[in-house]
């Protein structure tokens, strides 16, 4: 693998890393390949460097796409997120309630059965 192939290979991963949705990454990154791949075909000496001097850190190339998207699609990508989490939260509290409901639960069976048990003794 030569050093251009590295330079972009690392490059797109660390762009694919910063970008924040799975749907944004299967569209940006096949375009950001072409332009890279491009780019290196008429500089072959292309390093890291070079790269980012020519196209920006991958944190400016996601922020300038995320700037480029529309308002609407990024409150429906947070909307989503905030879904799950609420759902993710609700379901672990949930977890918790009847983890302590069958603690309690135990407990209390554990003490009347104590208390109910009756002892015989046989003396002589």
């Amino acid at each position: 693998m030569s050093i251009p192939e590295r330079a972009l290979k690392h490059y797109l991963r660390q762009v694919k890393s910063v970008l924040p949705s799975r749907e944004l990454k299967k569209r940006l990154i096949p375009q950001i390949n072409q332009s890279i791949c491009n780019y290196i075909e008429a500089h072959p000496d292309a390093d890291m460097t070079m790269l980012q001097e020519h196209f920006g850190t991958p944190m400016q190339i996601a922020g300038s796409y995320l700037y480029e998207q529309e308002t609407a699609a990024l409150l429906r990508n947070l909307s989503i997120r905030k879904k799950i989490l609420a759902i993710v939260s609700g379901v672990l509290a949930a977890m918790i309630v009847i983890w302590l409901g069958t603690a309690v639960l135990d407990i209390v069976v554990s003490q009347n059965y104590q208390r109910s048990q009756t002892y015989i003794y046989i003396t002589k």
